[in-house]
């Protein structure tokens, strides 16, 4: 890390909390290793955020934050997009650990991993004086079981 490199940038030992500071030790292998973990945490924040930097990726973690758990047809009926576009973007977020994929017979269901980040979502709206709007029932049906028996969700916030 170029933290401690840098000399105006505070030291490791300044930045970690007592508790860390003795679960790091003092020597300078165990201060790499900090390091090096500081470094993983911050690469799977980027990838986190790469992952939701994109509008469609962010309509499909908003839908999903609504649904609960949703399979690709029902995705796809409730944002009016391609299959094939939903399902790249659901791999991306499978890769990026922020979707969870479960199979039942031949339909696949994702559902958030993490469902406080539709949360972080609407925050961030907030801040710029924005909010986010429930988003429509599906204009058409989908063919999967679970929506042929459940009744259609009201449309509106």
């Amino acid at each position: 890390m170029t933290v401690r490199n840098n000399p105006g940038a505070p030291s490791l030992d300044a930045i970690l909390t007592p508790a860390c500071r003795k679960w790091a030790g003092s020597s300078k292998s165990d201060n790499i290793f900090v390091e090096a973990n500081m470094n993983k945490m911050a690469e799977a924040a980027a990838r986190v955020f790469w992952a939701l930097g994109i509008p469609t990726r962010l309509l499909v973690v908003m839908a999903l934050a609504q649904e609960g758990e949703a399979c690709v047809c029902h995705l796809v009926a409730m944002l009016g997009m391609r299959q094939a576009l939903v399902s790249q973007h659901l791999m991306a977020l499978r890769k990026a650990g922020l979707v969870v994929a479960t199979r039942r017979g031949r339909y696949v269901y994702y559902r958030l991993r993490y469902p406080w980040i539709a949360g972080w979502i609407r925050r961030a709206l907030r801040a710029h004086k924005m909010e986010w709007r429930r988003l429509p029932a599906p204009a058409r049906q989908c063919p999967c079981p679970t929506c042929r028996t459940k009744p259609p969700a009201p449309m509106g916030r």
